[in-house]
């Protein structure tokens, strides 16, 4: 019964949008933090919401926004805060960051750094992150012409 509770939380969970704990963004160690943290992003929502967190340490998933209601309606971010998610690899001797998440200066979380439970939460969620294993690779092959 303890093994079944455990998969369970481990991946497939789905949490309401808002009640997401996002990651505090840690100490940078490697290079590719380092570098991530130097340049990550920072967007200007003008119309539209805010960005939430995806994954929470027990690899518990958003279920996402209802899509229901005007575009800049109670979405205004989540209370909890949010996060920006990234990783890092040799790709045709280059070293390539895909970063992922919009709006305002946000932790970056590299995907090293995210506990195994939140990586098999986002690998197993429904709305297919563009850095999980099955899909990094190919989604820097497809980032041409910059390669």
């Amino acid at each position: 019964m303890c093994c079944t509770d455990s998969l369970e939380s481990a991946g497939g969970v789905s949490i309401d949008h808002d009640k997401v704990q996002p990651f505090a963004q840690p100490e940078p160690v490697t290079v590719s933090e380092k570098a991530a943290i130097k340049f990550k992003p920072s967007l200007l929502i003008t119309a539209g919401c805010h960005s939430y967190p995806a994954v929470n340490a027990a690899g518990e998933t958003s279920g996402g926004l209802k899509g229901t209601g005007k575009a800049d309606g109670d979405c205004a971010g989540s209370p909890l805060g949010s996060q920006v998610y990234g990783r890092a690899a040799w790709y045709k001797d280059l070293w390539t960051i895909m970063v992922r998440g919009i709006g305002e200066w946000q932790d970056l979380i590299m995907w090293e750094q995210l506990t195994d439970e939140a990586r098999t939460g986002l690998t197993d969620a429904d709305f297919a992150p563009p850095f999980i294993d099955e899909a990094f690779m190919p989604n820097l092959e497809s980032a041409r012409p910059f390669f």
